[in-house]
């Protein structure tokens, strides 16, 4: 079962496109998406204490962390 309130979602700007990053706790699936809702990139696995460092490089590039309750895109 997917529990959305759970989800970490990140947004940021990148070459003057909007990305958005979901990541699901209980499925360890990281997903990156463009601005047009495409899948960029996906990865499974992905532990907490990998995205631990994922969120700091997030971070580091200016993104943005949201309410995973919320669609993301309603935020711009």
């Amino acid at each position: 079962m997917n529990n959305k309130k759970n989800n970490r979602i990140w947004i940021w700007m990148q070459e003057n496109n909007l990305h958005k990053a979901v990541y699901t706790p209980n499925q360890q699936t990281l997903v990156v998406y463009n601005e047009r809702d495409e899948i960029v990139l996906k990865r499974n696995g992905i532990t907490t204490a990998q995205f631990t460092n994922l969120e700091a490089m997030f971070v580091s590039i200016g993104a943005r962390r949201i309410d995973g309750r919320k669609e993301p895109f309603t935020y711009l």
